[in-house]
Order: structure tokens, then C-alpha cells, then sequence
């Protein structure tokens, strides 16, 4: 540890000076939520780096920071969009502590307000970002899911990180996909091809109303299809004149083939 000089020097002074301002200086840092409100979208958030407070020996005491109640929750957002995804108790995000109080503009109409609190840069005027800051043991796994070169992610995964979790993969071949329990579900290519689940194979579907009007078709020409019968009497001999009988078993009206799941036009 350095030694102090009993009379510090101008430049000493300014460095304390300096080093007292950029202590109290808060911006942005990890923190964790403690409860979430999703009807006013705040939370209780934890902040996660302890703060260094200075001693007049020169050495320093680590100090936790109070929990910020009722911090907005920023979620992706321009207009009546966004994106939206649950948030837990312990689920961690960025801190973002903004320049002047934010209290009085929230609650007003969205337009230049004063600020109410004059404090600068004060934990009191918080939000935070649910944006993925969070321990490397809590990394992504499925980044990669959309296809990947030379290692890197070559499309846009979109949803549960989980194994059996739903995603919807963009991929740079220009195809579509949708994974549930670990498989493809559905599959767009780029020319408008669509496959239910993954396989490449497939014969092509048709639209039920189309095999039904079909199927009717056929089904009303056989039950009214009759048969001419012939034959000759016991006693003369003479030819019996052709007579048209009905089917014996007519097939009657046909179940439908519509699925029961999916739906087209």
C-alpha cells in the first residue's frame, strides 16, 4: 500500500477529487431482479456489483448497494410493437441509471417535462434491460441452431434456449423452420413450399373441400349405377327384357378428410 504524505500536493488533492466524483458517478451494471409487477412492468432489481468506498488509510471497503424498487422494465419497443418474454425473481439484466430523474416525464404525456429531482446520475433514476447480461455459466446453447460457418451463427433463432423449447429459425438459405420438443414442425422454403415436420420426402397434401366435392362425386355416380340383367324364361324360352337393378351395397355419404389441425386456403 502506498504511503500517504502528511501534506498532499495540488495534484493529489485534484486526483481525490477526481477519484470521489467518478466514485459517485453510477451509469450502468448488472442487477437482479427480486420481484417483477408484469401489470406496471417494474421490478425490485439487486444490483450486482458491490460499490468501493475509500478509506483514510487508502484502502477501500466494499459496499452492497440498495435494492431499487420499482424500476421500469424497458422492454424492445417502438410504438404499439414490441417483444415481450416472462421475467422471474432471479432472472439477472443491465442497470442503466440515467443522467436526470425520470419520475415526472413517465407519468406525464410522453413530452419535455421538468425533471422534479434534480439529483444527477442517481440510483433513484434507474431502469432496466432485460437484454441477456448474464454469468458465462448461463450462456446461450442454441445461438447456433439456424446453421452456423466457420463457427459463427449464419441465421436468427428466435425463442426458448431449453432443448424441448419452441424456436423459429430464419435461416440464411432463405428457409423458415419452427422446432418444438427438439424437431422441425413446420417448414417454409423460399418458394413457398411448406412441410409439416421434417421430412424431405413428403408427398404433397391436397384441401379437403377439394377431395370431399371429389369423393361425392364418385360416391353419388356409384350408389346410382345400376346393373342390366338378362335371361331366358322356363317355359318359351324367350329372352327376359333388361332390367336395371341398384347396387347391392351403395356406398353412401363419405366421412370428411379435412384435418383436424391445419388449415389453408
Amino acid at each position: 500500500m502506498a504511503k500517504r504524505l502528511p501534506y498532499p500536493t495540488d495534484r493529489d488533492i485534484l486526483d481525490a477529487r477526481e477519484e470521489q466524483f467518478e466514485l459517485r458517478l453510477d451509469t450502468a451494471f448488472p442487477g437482479r431482479v427480486q420481484s417483477y409487477d408484469p401489470d406496471l412492468q417494474v421490478a425490485d432489481v439487486v444490483p450486482l456489483i458491490r460499490k468501493q468506498v475509500p478509506q483514510p488509510d487508502g484502502a477501500y471497503v466494499m459496499e452492497d448497494l440498495p435494492v431499487l424498487p420499482c424500476t421500469p422494465v424497458c422492454f424492445p419497443r417502438m410504438g404499439t410493437w414490441f417483444l415481450s418474454f416472462p421475467i422471474a425473481p432471479g432472472d439477472t439484466g443491465l442497470v442503466i441509471v440515467c443522467s436526470g430523474a425520470i419520475g415526472h416525464w413517465r407519468v406525464g404525456d410522453g413530452d419535455v417535462t421538468d425533471p422534479g429531482d434534480l439529483r444527477r446520475n442517481h440510483l433513484a433514476h434507474s431502469i432496466f434491460l432485460p437484454m441477456g447480461l448474464v454469468p458465462r455459466s448461463r450462456k446461450l446453447t442454441k445461438t447456433g441452431a439456424a446453421g452456423a460457418t466457420d463457427g459463427r451463427p449464419t441465421g436468427l433463432v428466435l425463442g426458448s434456449d431449453n432443448a424441448s423449447g419452441a424456436r423459429v429459425l430464419l435461416r440464411s438459405n432463405g428457409n423458415v423452420e419452427v422446432e418444438t420438443n427438439g424437431a422441425t414442425a413446420l417448414r417454409v422454403e423460399p418458394n413457398g413450399t411448406v412441410h409439416l415436420g421434417a421430412a424431405t420426402g413428403a408427398a404433397f397434401v391436397a384441401l379437403a373441400s377439394y377431395v370431399d366435392a371429389r369423393l361425392a362425386t364418385i360416391q353419388a355416380a356409384f350408389d346410382a349405377h345400376g346393373h342390366a340383367v338378362s335371361g331366358t324364361t322356363a317355359a318359351a324360352g324367350a329372352p327376359l327384357a333388361a332390367v336395371a337393378a341398384a347396387p347391392v351395397s351403395p356406398i353412401g355419404p363419405l366421412a370428411t378428410v379435412a384435418a383436424t389441425k391445419a388449415k389453408a386456403t
